[in-house]
């Protein structure tokens, strides 16, 4: 008796996981062989540099990891499997809040406190992002054969706020894209010190 075929990864998580590595292959080029001095330059005293990015992004990404890895760990205990060949689908405040995160959005707001990276972060940030982007890629691919719209995961920021674990997904890869473009800019100011 042969075993059943494992379950079809939904395109969604196949794209966001090809969407991840991409992130990680832009930030090494984008970081490797910058300076202290360059990693941690910043416009101005309201503006982010390229550390600040990659430590709000290593912030916001552990804190969703806490949030996301026990709804994955509860339905694989329970097997639940009922809905997983659906491809992601975004409630209304999920197409929202991906929509302002999306690289090149308009939308401009502070981070929340729990998401801000101290005055002066570590230059090296992008190398402890990078180191969790294993974590990350472990919860993309944990998530495969789950009911990606029948889960929900609770924000880090206020617990009014719940997402479909599918669209947490979307919003966690989205948001880094957001913040290594961000970092892109910053190196590519006129002003970005060449020393």
């Amino acid at each position: 008796m042969s075993e059943p075929a494992p379950p079809r990864r939904p395109p969604d998580l196949r794209s966001l996981a090809a969407d991840l590595e991409e992130v990680s292959r832009a930030t090494a080029r984008l970081c490797t062989g910058l300076s202290d001095d360059q990693l941690t330059w910043r416009t101005n005293l309201e503006s982010w540099s390229i550390a600040h990015c990659f430590e709000h992004l290593r912030i916001a990404d552990t804190l969703y990891a806490w949030r996301v890895r026990p709804v994955i760990e509860r339905a694989r205990a329970r097997g639940k499997r009922r809905g997983a060949e659906e491809p992601i689908a975004k409630s209304w405040i999920g197409r929202r809040m991906i929509a302002a995160m999306r690289p090149g959005s308009a939308y401009r707001a502070r981070a929340p406190k729990v998401f801000r990276p101290e005055d002066k972060p570590p230059p090296k940030s992008w190398r402890h992002f990078l180191a969790g982007q294993a974590t990350t890629a472990g919860l993309l691919r944990d998530a495969e054969g789950l009911p990606l719209n029948r889960l929900h995961v609770g924000s880090p920021i206020t617990k009014l706020l719940r997402l479909r674990l599918g669209e947490s997904l979307v919003l966690l890869v989205v948001h880094q894209q957001r913040h290594l473009l961000q970092a892109e800019r910053v190196r590519e100011d006129p002003h970005f010190p060449t020393w």
